[in-house]
């Protein structure tokens, strides 16, 4: 354990003493920073000039809402300390994970400004318990109607995509994923197209990511194990 967590420091500490890695750290870190902001103000523009109609779901129709509050908020803080553990266990997968992210971020803004509905019931967050929950600040980065695509779904999946070749990483993802999918349905925070789209379009923001982060990209492929079962995605 003891060697373990030596080579652990030694990768930290070589990864960092190179400029190279650093700098894009630095530059992708500053990027998700203007992201997040862009996201404030896109959810901000929908759910005060854009909410429009409420529209009818196959799915939702048919299923009656569940209190999802403890999924929706304690399940996603939990994920996001998971996500910091993953820095500090695979140091490699840094420039690469938060170029990916603000990439996402990016696209999933651009899309709110474009859809305008109303969340599936005007009371939908209402409906859940997320007093004294999360902080202020954080809930100010969702509306309720901020609703195409589900970030919820589409973010612990293209992460699986991401770690790809971690095998039982890969699993915690895709659950994490489903889970989420699952769980925002069932609250009705989300239409099922929101849930269904966030895989394609999570899918086709990763290969995105590929092909202009190839630099980020190769430090990444440093750090992967050799499995012999894993699943290539090109």
């Amino acid at each position: 354990m003891i060697k373990g967590i030596q080579g652990l420091l030694s990768r930290h500490i070589d990864l960092w003493k190179n400029n190279s890695f650093s700098l894009r750290v630095l530059l992708h870190f500053g990027f998700l920073a203007v992201v997040i902001l862009l996201t404030y103000y896109a959810v901000d523009y929908t759910a005060t000039y854009s909410s429009g109609n409420i529209v009818p779901d196959l799915l939702l129709d048919h299923i009656q809402r569940q209190d999802v509050g403890l999924i929706f908020f304690q399940g996603s803080f939990i994920f996001v300390l998971s996500l910091l553990g993953l820095a500090i266990l695979i140091p490699e997968s840094i420039p690469f994970g938060l170029a990916t992210t603000a990439l996402f971020f990016l696209v999933r803004a651009g899309f709110l400004t474009l859809t305008h509905l109303s969340a599936p019931y005007i009371d939908s967050y209402s409906y859940i318990n997320y007093d004294n929950q999360i902080p202020k600040m954080i809930f100010s980065m969702t509306s309720g109607n901020d609703l195409f695509f589900s970030g919820h779904t589409g973010f612990p999946f293209i992460l699986a995509l991401i770690f790809w070749n971690y095998k039982y990483l890969r699993y915690y993802l895709l659950l994490c994923s489903f889970i989420a999918g699952v769980a925002v349905i069932a609250g009705h925070l989300h239409y099922s197209i929101d849930v269904f789209s966030a895989f394609f379009i999570s899918y086709g923001i990763f290969i995105i990511s590929k092909r202009f982060f190839k630099k980020e990209l190769a430090f990444f492929d440093q750090g992967k194990p050799s499995d012999q079962n894993k699943i290539t995605i090109s």
